[in-house]
């Protein structure tokens, strides 16, 4: 079936229909403009016109949007076959950029977005987007015998979730409040995916808990903050990591949660070639795992082997894991039943290190002890740095110093790749507070680019990322100097290096109401403690950031007799920000007040000239109160 039900605020728009039939009944819509048979509503109009017609399929878009763009002959000639074969069936559009009040009623946080309005009920449009699609879908719906959709995700309660949740081999629970914006946004995409999932064979099923209601389960679940999603296995809760907030997004994340979280290598040759792979060619390096965690247990009665597997489904976004119950593949690696072992991959081992990391489980073991075991042991002396790596090893692993040459494990190359690497081991020994890398240059080129390197011409370069994500670009060595690293990393240590900042170049004069920053005027302009700054970190191809500039730019305007105020904007993309100014998306906007620049305020509001200045009186330290605002 192609259109849904999105059950928020369902009553509330059928609410609206009632009043509506008291305002209304006695008017026409006589006075609401029409374009090529499509009907163009705004707030006076909007809740008039559907009321008076049945099935009613709008768009919200924004002018500027090249999907909607492309959408607007599709919905013009399908509008114009319904006129004619089906008048009673209508097709509307609404500006979003417009009508800000309506697309915050129905939460359009994207364009264009199209709903069906179905006897009072809004569906959410999943059909074809060019015109004979269209005409045949609204036609579906639009017909006497068409049933308005059921919900397919579970109501729990503490009444049923023990029962439904231990059940099930697999499911997904979503804890919401009914309030919350989020959750409203994330329920009709959890539904989506609830609808496809119950299809398969077996059903793999979703839950929604209203936490606000059932506070008992939402404590017992350690539930911080809505929406939070969690799996369960035969009632056993286990953690959600996934951001997907789309119905692919969740189906491809819960697909990967199918099936156990550990591999069984039934002999010692198996294990043997996971263990130590051979790559194929120079590209296939980089797909190889570092390390591989493999358990060994007698039998699977152990109640350490469950615990293990539990384990391992907590950590299965991170990681892949294997287990074995042949006892010569634990005599192979002198490995005792119920243990785990970390195995690195040979050319990434030192003599300064152990080539396998053990834990033994006992009855004090834990999940949260294998967790920790496993995060503090899966960093070799010095490793090898590539995205997939940096992925599963080092993204929050810092300060991580890198050295930049040619690494190649070619058949050719591998022995000089291997000199190099242990000649950095003498440094990454003596520093082991620090982790240690080893990075193509070629194959690295962004991070490359990003320490400043591109002109070094020198076959080693050195740099360091420090814990607050700023990099520290060592002078390039026309001849590697193993005490000239040690000095640099000892500078970095006191403190007495300054990080090398991404800069585009300053605007040799500000054109215009909202003040350009870049990387390397940030500190002048945005910490100025004169001044107070609302500063809008953006992308140039952000879709919001495009729709929010005329917005910022009157904002500009407006409050520019205002002393000691400073609206300003960065391209996030091309400068670097301070650490405590961290951009989570586009755009993020930030106030920094006069006396508390180490500590700016994220603006979570409308984006509108009145939210911001809502906003500013509330929180700008000189400007708050003032006549101007």
């Amino acid at each position: 079936m192609a259109v849904v039900m999105k059950s928020a605020n369902n009553f509330h728009f059928i609410f609206i229909f009632i009043c509506a039939f008291i305002s209304f009944s006695l008017q026409d819509n006589d006075d609401i403009k029409v374009e090529n048979n499509i009907y163009i509503l705004n707030k006076d109009v909007f809740d008039r016109f559907l009321f008076s017609h049945e099935t009613v399929l709008v768009e919200f878009y924004a002018p500027w949007c090249g999907h909607c763009k492309k959408l607007a002959p599709e919905l013009e000639s399908a509008a114009d076959v319904l006129s004619v074969s089906s008048p009673n069936i209508k097709i509307a559009k609404v500006d979003a950029t417009v009508e800000t009040g309506l697309a915050d009623r129905f939460e359009i946080n994207s364009y264009p977005t199209l709903f069906v309005f179905k006897k009072g009920v809004k569906l959410e449009y999943e059909g074809p987007r060019e015109s004979e699609g269209i005409v045949e879908e609204m036609k579906r719906i639009g017909s006497e015998d068409y049933e308005i959709p059921k919900n397919s995700s579970i109501e729990l309660t503490a009444a049923n979730f023990t029962d439904v949740t231990n059940a099930q081999e697999l499911m997904v629970v979503m804890f919401y409040a009914p309030w919350c914006g989020h959750c409203k946004k994330l329920k009709p995409e959890y539904e989506k995916a609830a609808k496809e999932l119950a299809k398969r064979k077996p059903p793999i099923l979703m839950g929604m808990v209203d936490a606000t209601v059932e506070k008992d389960l939402a404590e017992l679940y350690e539930v911080q903050g809505y929406p939070t999603l969690k799996f369960f296995r035969r009632g056993k809760a286990h953690t959600f990591k996934s951001d997907a907030r789309d119905k692919f997004g969740l189906i491809s994340y819960i697909e990967k949660h199918l099936g156990p979280a550990s591999t069984n290598v039934p002999t010692l040759k198996e294990l043997k070639a996971i263990i130590n792979p051979l790559p194929s060619s120079r590209s296939s390096v980089a797909d190889i795992s570092p390390f591989n965690i493999v358990a060994f247990f007698k039998d699977d009665s152990s109640k350490l082997f469950s615990l293990y597997l539990d384990a391992a489904n907590e950590m299965r976004d991170d990681y892949s894991f294997r287990h074995t119950f042949d006892q010569s593949s634990a005599s192979n690696w002198n490995m005792q039943a119920d243990s785990l072992g970390i195995f690195f991959i040979e050319r990434l081992h030192t003599k300064y290190e152990e080539k396998i990391k053990k834990m033994k489980f006992d009855d004090d073991s834990t999940v949260e002890s294998i967790k920790n075991f496993i995060a503090n042991n899966k960093v070799p002396l010095i490793g090898e740095f590539n995205q997939k790596t940096n992925d599963l090893m080092y993204k929050e692993t810092r300060p991580l110093v890198i050295f930049f040459y040619t690494v190649d494990w070619s058949f050719e190359h591998k022995e000089a790749t291997q000199m190099w690497r242990q000649r950095f081991a003498e440094v990454a020994k003596v520093h082991r507070d620090m982790t240690f890398v080893v990075a193509d240059d070629e194959q690295n080129r962004e991070v490359f680019h990003d320490f400043g390197f591109d002109d070094s011409g020198e076959e080693i370069n050195v740099g360091i990322i420090s814990k607050d994500n700023r990099r520290y670009p060592m002078e390039p060595m026309e001849e590697y100097d193993e005490q000239d690293v040690h000095d640099f990393i000892k500078k970095f240590k006191k403190g007495s290096l300054k990080p090398l900042v991404k800069s585009q170049a300053i605007p040799t004069k500000q054109a215009g109401p909202v003040t350009v920053v870049v990387g390397k005027t940030f500190e002048k302009i945005v910490l100025d403690d004169k001044k107070d700054v609302l500063i809008e970190m953006y992308a140039p191809w952000c879709g919001h950031c495009k729709q929010l500039e005329p917005i910022y730019k009157e904002l500009a305007k407006k409050l520019k007799p205002v002393k000691n105020l400073l609206i300003a904007k960065m391209d996030a993309t091309a400068n670097d920000a301070p650490p405590n100014f961290p951009v989570s998306g586009f755009p993020t906007i930030y106030f920094a007040p006069t006396e508390n620049k180490e500590n700016p305020v994220k603006y979570e509001g409308e984006r509108n000239v009145e939210g911001f200045i809502k906003f500013l009186k509330e929180q700008g330290v000189s400007i708050g109160g003032r006549e101007e605002l």
